[in-house]
């Protein structure tokens, strides 16, 4: 009789110990103190945002892997493996759309690998006024350059080029313009990227073609 409760207690041990699980709530809680020793807390309660995209991954208990997702005031189920915590960086400036990071840790919450933070300017690191340059003076560097009339206003846009590493103008001086049987928009233009910190330009492209990419 002994003998039969010890093997029932310990299947019973195994059963509840084959996975860790966590809430969301203990995730989320130890991913932010993991960002705000990266970023620091100013920068992170002034510019980041969890994005509610908590993804992790378990093991069920055939062996197979699989993610899901977690929200809310759910448990991880099955044998918790991994996760990944995304964040949005909201610079709000000249509408740029937020920027996306993310932490990824281990079964036991510990962090693997780095956290992309390099699109984090200087200024906001420095907690400095802005130094980029506006709208207005990326459109006087870049209309000299344009050597053919538009068929409309130039138009512009500010972005993170997660290549170069930088913070560039892109601005644009459209010459043709085409609508698809569908309502898609192709056309040729010409457009200039400027880096936004210096007013260096980067790229001139004289002949560009423009449309969606299938």
């Amino acid at each position: 009789m002994r003998k039969g409760f010890f093997i029932l207690f310990v299947l019973f041990i195994t059963v509840s110990s084959y996975g860790q699980k966590y809430y969301a709530s203990d995730i989320l809680k130890k991913a932010d103190s993991i960002m705000i020793t990266t970023v620091g807390e100013r920068i992170f309660k002034q510019y980041l945002h969890y994005d509610s995209s908590l993804f992790y991954e378990f093991e069920t208990n055939f062996g197979d892997k699989k993610w899901s997702k977690l929200s809310g005031s759910k448990r991880t189920k099955g044998k918790f493996k991994s996760v990944s915590v995304r964040y949005l960086f909201c610079l709000n400036k000249y509408n740029i759309h937020c920027l996306g990071t993310s932490i990824q840790m281990d079964s036991l919450l510990h962090q693997k690998g780095i956290i992309q933070t390099d699109f984090i300017p200087e200024y906001v690191i420095n907690n400095s006024e802005c130094n980029f340059i506006n709208d207005t003076t990326a459109i006087a560097i870049a209309s000299p350059m344009f050597t053919k009339k538009g068929i409309e206003p130039i138009t512009f846009r500010f972005y993170y080029d997660y290549n170069k590493k930088s913070y560039l103008w892109a601005v644009n001086n459209i010459l043709t313009k085409i609508f698809s049987k569908s309502g898609e928009i192709y056309g040729r233009s010409q457009f200039v990227e400027i880096d936004a910190l210096t007013g260096k330009v980067i790229n001139f492209y004289p002949e560009s073609i423009f449309g969606p990419v299938h």
